[in-house]
């Protein structure tokens, strides 16, 4: 089903699919492709999150921010949160929100997108702190990134601390300092602070390795025990 969203109808298109392109049976393999993933995404011209088919109300929810580009943000932020002014706060976001869905309905939504289980898996923490760009595809709506990120800051207080969102604003903060990588210890607390999960618990390391700026002993090996990997993430 993925692969059918991403084919491109008109010209021929190049993809790395890592659940295609790295043999996982094969140790010395996957610990060599682990290596250098993060470069793979940095070099790509775009990087593609691909969420399944989409409701219709993220459907709208899509139309709403790629029609307005995440413009009325600037609006938005720039009127007080309290004093004279703060009601229209509340009616801007309230007029925002209609436009795609009601209050309710909206929140509900946009929580289900921003819980799904993509948000939690370890590795696309270097997918998308790697990328020069990053959209996300569901059905045939794409949405880029950073209007995701825009997205929160008229979401309720509530919704701020959702992986999905942590993650969107982090990828803007990349894009906007040019900053590629971070201390382990800092990348950890990311992992952490998103509930990250993997199968592999060697994975919270071996994942976060390629952007990791203080990494200089260890390197990807899943010969290796995983008590060993357990322990420093802890």
């Amino acid at each position: 089903m993925a692969l059918k969203a991403l084919r491109d109808k008109k010209r021929p298109r190049i993809l790395w699919i890592d659940a295609l392109c790295i043999n996982q049976s094969d140790i010395e393999e996957r610990s060599s492709q682990v290596a250098f993933m993060s470069s793979v995404y940095s070099r790509a011209v775009r990087v593609i999150v691909w969420l399944g088919e989409s409701g219709k109300d993220i459907a709208k929810l899509f139309d709403f921010l790629n029609d307005t580009k995440g413009k009325w943000r600037q609006a938005y932020c720039r009127i007080p949160q309290s004093g004279p002014l703060s009601n229209a706060r509340r009616n801007l976001r309230s007029l925002l929100w209609k436009r795609t869905l009601s209050g309710a309905r909206f929140e509900r939504s946009f929580g289900q997108f921003c819980h799904d289980p993509y948000w939690r898996c370890v590795w696309i923490i270097q997918e998308i702190l790697s990328a020069s760009s990053v959209v996300i595809l569901c059905g045939s709506k794409l949405l880029d990134m950073n209007y995701l990120a825009a997205a929160s800051s008229a979401a309720d207080r509530g919704l701020q601390d959702w992986a999905g969102i942590f993650l969107a604003k982090q990828y803007t903060r990349h894009c906007s300092t040019g900053e590629t990588q971070r201390s382990l210890s800092e990348l950890l607390t990311l992992c952490k602070t998103c509930n990250s999960q993997c199968e592999d618990s060697r994975d919270k390391i071996y994942g976060l390795l390629s952007l990791a700026n203080d990494n200089t002993n260890l390197v990807p090996d899943y010969s290796k025990s995983k008590l060993l990997c357990i322990f420093i993430s802890n």
